[in-house]
């Protein structure tokens, strides 16, 4: 009981519009970062940069407020910018204590150059996230009614009969039937036991969906149309597990498991977070190459893995379910 509360609770706070905001806001900054290197800039700096452009002649003390930093962080990134030649102080000419921040031409040509890679390539990303959720929760040739929640521990297991049977309904939703068939490779997204399946395993389970739904879903028979609703599936749940990684960026979490027997081997202390986001990151970059789809939000996907080992140094992907390992 304490489990479900617990995971409603989390769900309840994943569907806040400011959570759901400050995580945009992350995932944008990684963008920006890498974008933005190329010039030898950082975000801070282009902040600093784009309000002088539009105020000319600002304050130490109003740039602070504006990009939300303290005073010794932004005496450090001006100081940085005037030795470089893109920013000139003068006195002002009412207050001779106030030292007034402007561009020099040369900035002028940087922030333009920057304004066009950050359009560029933030656009770009953020059409492909909306094809991408268009794709699977539009009507279209996989439109079905999915489970949503196909997780390990949500079926029957009839072994007098040699059959699964499917509960836990309460995730069902209108969408792309590959948003289920991807499970096996995006790693159980929504299970709290979520762990690796071998690669031989998710392509025999992957092969058996598609050839079970063929026979209702004529689309499926289309190498072309399956491949790019697969790759979609997978970059919605990517989009999907993005709301938990700036919660994680400092501190791992040990997520909740629900009751297992005594003699199980799934170990609760175990049941982190980071080694899922690792894990479908690396999942939708393989895709991503495979079908040669969705090029922005890969190299998105490659720029925030790239951080994430970097920043972390337990980082590892999901060890594979114990009936795997040996």
């Amino acid at each position: 009981m304490d489990t479900d509360i617990s995971r409603d609770k989390e769900v309840g706070v994943k569907s806040l519009l400011g959570y759901k905001l400050k995580k945009t806001q992350h995932a944008l900054r990684l963008h920006m970062d890498e974008a933005l290197r190329t010039i030898n800039l950082t975000t801070p700096q282009y902040a600093v940069l784009a309000q002088l452009e539009l105020k000319p002649g600002t304050s130490n003390a109003t740039l602070e407020r504006s990009a939300f930093i303290t005073a010794k962080t932004m005496h450090g990134i001006v100081s940085n910018l005037e030795k470089r030649g893109l920013i000139q102080r003068k006195n002002d000419v009412s207050h001779g204590k106030i030292l007034c921040t402007e561009l020099t031409d040369q900035d002028h040509k940087v922030v333009i150059q920057a304004h066009d890679m950050i359009r560029a390539f933030t656009n770009a990303v953020k059409q492909e996230a909306i094809d991408v959720i268009e794709m699977s929760l539009s009507p279209g040739d996989f439109y079905v009614l999915t489970h949503g929640n196909i997780c390990p521990d949500n079926v029957f297991d009839h072994e007098d009969k040699d059959k699964l049977q499917l509960i836990d309904f309460e995730w069902v939703r209108p969408g792309s039937s590959l948003l289920d068939a991807t499970y096996f490779r995006m790693n159980f997204p929504t299970c709290w036991c979520a762990k690796a399946l071998p690669e031989e395993v998710i392509l025999e389970l992957e092969g058996l969906y598609r050839q079970t739904i063929a026979s209702k879903i004529k689309a499926s028979l289309d190498d072309a149309k399956y491949n790019e609703s697969y790759a979609a599936a997978c970059g919605f749940w990517l989009l999907s597990s993005m709301p938990f990684a700036l919660r994680i960026m400092d501190k791992d979490e040990c997520w909740p498991s629900s009751p297992v027997p005594v003699d199980s081997l799934w170990k609760q202390e175990a049941n982190l977070a980071r080694p899922r986001f690792i894990s479908r990151l690396q999942a939708f970059i393989q895709v991503s190459k495979a079908y040669n789809l969705l090029h922005h939000l890969r190299k998105s996907a490659e720029q925030t893995l790239a951080k994430a080992y970097e920043k972390w140094d337990d980082a590892k992907p999901l060890d594979l379910y114990p009936a795997f390992q040996n």
